[in-house]
């Protein structure tokens, strides 16, 4: 296993073939030229885990590349492949299993 602190918040993770880039925020521009991307991983919706600006041109450049976000980064930021986090889709929802906002 590798991991590369990229600045800031903005961390690579490789292990077992498998590159996975953890909150790619506007603090650190290292993260922007990244290739051959396995999963981008954003942890919350403040701009420096997830730079709106340059989140769509690395996820063009990697579109193999599953994307996995805070549930809230879904109504901040336009992400077209976006999948809310498993952990945090249950404290979402009332009693009786809706969704809340």
């Amino acid at each position: 296993m590798q991991i590369t602190h990229l600045g800031h918040a903005a961390v690579l993770v490789e292990v077992a073939d498998r590159r996975i880039l953890i909150d790619p925020g506007n603090f650190s521009t290292e993260w922007h030229d990244l290739r051959d991307l396995d999963a981008v991983l954003v942890t919350h919706q403040h701009p420096d885990h997830i730079d709106p600006e340059h989140i769509g041109e690395l996820l063009v450049n990697n579109p193999q590349a599953a994307v996995y976000v805070e549930p809230q980064v879904l109504g901040a930021v336009e992400l077209d492949r976006a999948e809310p986090l498993a952990a945090d889709v249950a404290r979402w929802r009332d009693a009786e299993g809706r969704v809340c906002d």
